[in-house]
């Protein structure tokens, strides 16, 4: 469509003017043969993961699979993200790369092509302030107007305003001494597919500006998911905190009665005072809102304390066991989850849904068994409870 000089047209011609008139984005380019479903493996399986996470369907959020770790294998990840694919493209999900998702791909690609320029993603994130400054001035007009007639499509209002959001959301956080690393890199994301959709617009192709717009909305709404997870991990260091404080109360009374018992107490109340002040320094970092250092000061202060537990003689609760027996129940739940569907489906019930929340809570046991093999025993109970809690939804689902 051509569209008239309005302050919509504004908005686009300034960002044209500092993008150069389009954007190179990092998608992979494949050639594909054949059909690819789980099981397969080969360069075409690791050309495919590059794509989708490129994409933004992502084979995982790290580790194996995650960007730049893809590998030659199609399994279960690969399937859930080629079926995240599909669903964003209209096809059939069942997970299968076939002629028909072949031929998405290579139209999907072709676009792409037709909109990039030689601008580079480097120039569109040192741009990204100026574009933002420009965005702002120009959505308080867009505000003040009194309908949508001037030119410019909802959509592309819409998808300005969560950028703008986003941004605001990503100052207030980043104030509040939130991590926005991870954040920040998927606004980035959302920033280049709105420039794509812009050029796509003025192009002339108003689907396919809509689908760019559509894709820079989903990582906004990674961006503001991923804030609440880190704004969840400041509640869960807050929560170390007073456990630690609880633990150290009770180690204090076991060295009270052991000097009762006449035991020579001297070196547990020595390592008693270091556990002390470790704590006391964690506390001040968390109110600094330094939480890597609150983490490294923890990670000292447990070795401390697995000391003072020798040298009381007591247990400390194993947190490997602990996670494999969550690791274990996820299993059991999982199992049972599938074995009610396979009955639900038997009976001809309706099972999409419960098959969807099998598939999470499969894929969240994996990242369990992943984090328990790297011994992170915290993230692995965390990861199977949760996988445990999918399962046990898919199950009430039927």
């Amino acid at each position: 469509m051509k569209l008239p000089y309005t302050l919509f047209s504004s908005l686009v011609f300034a960002t044209l003017i500092l993008f150069g008139g389009g954007i190179a984005v990092d998608a992979a380019t494949c050639t594909f043969t054949r059909t690819l479903s789980e099981g397969d493996e080969g360069e075409d399986v690791r050309c495919l993961q590059r794509y989708l996470n490129s994409e933004g369907y992502q084979i995982a959020s790290s580790g194996v699979g995650s960007p730049g770790k893809e590998t030659d294998e199609f399994r279960t990840l690969t399937k859930n993200a080629v079926m995240d694919w599909q669903r964003g493209n209209g096809l059939t999900a069942d997970g299968i790369f076939g002629s028909g998702s072949r031929r998405a791909y290579q139209s999907d690609t072709t676009l792409t092509s037709s909109v990039n320029s030689s601008t580079t993603v480097d120039t569109v994130v040192a741009s990204e302030a100026a574009l933002i400054i420009e965005l702002k001035d120009q959505i308080n007009k867009l505000s003040q107007s009194n309908s949508q007639s001037g030119g410019y499509p909802s959509f592309i209002k819409n998808t300005t305003e969560d950028l703008l959001d986003a941004d605001d959301d990503l100052e207030k956080a980043d104030d509040d001494g939130v991590d926005i690393d991870d954040a920040e890199e998927e606004y980035d994301n959302a920033l280049r597919n709105f420039v794509l959709a812009i050029s796509a617009l003025i192009s002339g192709k108003d689907s396919d500006a809509m689908k760019y717009a559509d894709r820079a909305d989903e990582y906004i709404i990674d961006v503001n998911r991923i804030i609440e997870d880190e704004e969840d991990s400041e509640g869960d260091l807050e929560e170390q905190l007073e456990d630690y404080d609880d633990e150290l109360d009770d180690l204090e009374d076991e060295i009270e009665d052991a000097e009762d018992d006449g035991e020579d107490v001297d070196e547990a109340e020595d390592l008693f005072d270091d556990a002390e002040e470790l704590l006391e320094e964690a506390e001040e970092e968390f109110e600094d809102k330094d939480y890597e250092d609150v983490r490294d000061v923890l990670n000292d202060l447990d070795d401390i304390l697995e000391d003072l537990y020798d040298e009381l003689d007591l247990d400390r609760e194993d947190e490997e066991d602990e996670a494999e027996e969550a690791i274990e129940d996820a299993e059991d739940a999982i199992d049972e989850a599938e074995e009610a569907i396979e009955e639900a489906d038997d009976d001809g019930e309706d099972v999409d849904d419960a098959e969807e929340l099998l598939e999470e809570a499969e894929e969240l046991l994996e990242e369990a068994e992943e984090a328990f093999d790297d011994e992170d025993y915290d993230d692995a109970i965390e990861l199977a409870e949760e996988a445990e809690e999918k399962a046990e939804e898919a199950e009430d689902e039927l």
